[in-house]
């Protein structure tokens, strides 16, 4: 229950964003490295911990938004492509 009350708080969202990203650019090899409970949501990053509460990965919050924004930017990009063919 506390390692749910602890994501809320960071927005799930936003931390499951943080791991995948860790994921992809090789700082965790497994979701199951990440304990919620003991992962923070600091100002500008997200501090993934392992069960021992080391720190594992630190993920940029902007560097998450960027991301998004760039993604929300080509899939813009391609629907507009394909109403235009």
């Amino acid at each position: 229950m506390k390692s749910l009350l602890v994501a809320k708080k960071m927005g799930s969202v936003n931390l499951d964003a943080a791991i995948k990203f860790a994921l992809e650019i090789g700082k965790i090899e497994s979701k199951d490295e990440v304990d919620i409970a003991k992962s923070t949501a600091g100002i500008d990053a997200f501090i993934l911990r392992n069960v021992q509460g080391v720190t594992i990965a630190s993920i940029s919050k902007r560097l998450l938004k960027e991301k998004s924004e760039n993604a929300a930017a080509a899939k813009a990009k391609d629907e507009f492509n394909a109403q235009s063919q």
